[in-house]
């Protein structure tokens, strides 16, 4: 029976999220500390929202802004009826972590977190004090410091305060940035991040040691994911093509590879704003196009593929939890992927399967790789999972 006068409130990007992998942390983490260590639910934080105008002033050069404008016109005209789909999809993964991920009921934004301290008989305060453990975590919640909720500013002295692999998601911090993780990191009881390349970042900016610990989704069992995901949805082998990032290579290695190895292709459109060109076309031979897909069915889609082509890292956590083969590629956008996926392919001995480079985005080089043997490849990533179990237990659970 687990302790019930301790109860740990978490933020993270959860709230109306319609990212897979997001929920899939926050239930994660929900769920384990839950079942093993103390009483925790989600806070209900609601993030600042981008409109169209923002957007594309985002989008640097003439070229840039208008193949935005274009895609904006093609999404409300052309495909109307498949946006609309896409609108259910987003529905549908919102609805999974109302549903599946404890949280409190007030729905918070950034004005409310900094009233938190300058009025603390408000209803607001009142409920969110109520916590006696606050965790920051996962995900990328430490990739800028306007979100200064996601630094735990809002919690008062007395109250505990600890990183559960917290993700930075740069390769280096400007002097304003530096100021600002020192200042906000000098009274956390306990900091943990979730890439190895974090630790090195931020180690001079704190007294703490910096803890490096796995994503929440493997502090779950295998089993615990196979009771969660749908069954298997399609009789046919299939390549599972799942990407955020608009480069346009990968989708034709993706799809070169299907027909190669005779397998249909399953592909997820329109997965964020920046909608590449390459997911407007028509479906072609042997390939269908998935829309309305549950959170339990992201799961089933990859656990059941042949093969996995993305460059998501939750795809990847997930291929092996799974044991499923897989390929990444990197996204040329602002955020680098490269340190998120470096650290999990290090864990678990398949650098190789990052192609991140011209010469590695070729059948040729994918055709010459070796299947990952997870009976032999895990052994790492199995050490630090049980060392971050520990450190959650001992840093959130007292």
């Amino acid at each position: 029976m687990l302790e019930k006068r301790k109860i740990v409130a978490i933020i993270t990007e959860y709230y109306d999220s319609s990212n897979y992998g997001g929920n899939l942390q926050a239930y994660a983490l929900t769920r384990y500390l839950n079942e093993n260590v103390i009483c925790a639910e989600q806070l209900s934080y609601k993030r600042p929202g981008g409109s169209f105008w923002l957007a594309l002033q985002e989008h640097e050069g003439f070229q840039s802004k208008l193949a935005f404008f274009i895609k904006k016109v093609l999404q409300k005209t052309w495909k109307r009826r498949e946006f609309a789909r896409v609108k259910r999809r987003r529905k549908i993964v919102v609805e999974f972590g109302r549903k599946f991920v404890p949280h409190n009921r007030t729905v918070l934004n950034d004005e409310d977190f900094r009233n938190l301290k300058l009025n603390q008989d408000s209803e607001n305060a009142r409920e969110i004090f109520q916590y006696s453990v606050f965790i920051t975590g996962s995900d990328q919640v430490w990739r800028t410091t306007e979100k200064e909720a996601y630094f735990l500013t809002f919690v008062p002295k007395g109250k505990k305060k600890i990183s559960y692999a917290a993700s930075i998601s740069k390769n280096s911090l400007d002097g304003n940035e530096q100021v600002f993780f020192r200042m906000a990191l000098k009274d956390f009881d306990a900091i943990s991040v979730r890439e190895k390349s974090d630790v090195d970042l931020i180690s001079d900016l704190c007294e703490q040691p910096i803890e490096w610990v796995v994503d929440p989704t493997l502090l779950l069992e295998e089993n615990q994911w196979n009771d969660l995901c749908s069954p298997n949805l399609y009789k046919e082998r299939y390549v599972f093509c799942y990407f955020l990032g608009g480069e346009q290579r990968p989708r034709k290695l993706a799809r070169e590879y299907a027909c190669r190895k005779g397998l249909k292709l399953l592909t997820m459109p329109y997965l964020t704003r920046d909608y590449p060109f390459e997911d407007f076309r028509n479906n072609r031979r042997n390939e269908e196009r998935l829309f309305e897909v549950s959170v339990e069915d992201f799961l089933s889609l990859i656990r059941y593929a042949d093969a996995v082509f993305t460059d998501s890292f939750h795809a990847v956590v997930f291929s092996i939890i799974f044991r499923t083969q897989f390929f990444v590629f990197d996204r040329s956008i602002a955020v680098s992927m490269n340190s998120r996926i470096k650290s999990i392919l290090e864990l678990c001995e398949a650098t190789q399967r990052f192609c991140d480079t011209k010469e590695k985005e070729t059948l040729q080089y994918i055709e010459m790789l070796q299947p990952i043997d997870y009976d032999i490849s895990l052994e790492k990533l199995e050490e630090l999972r049980d060392k971050s179990r520990i450190w959650l237990k001992q840093n959130a659970g007292k």
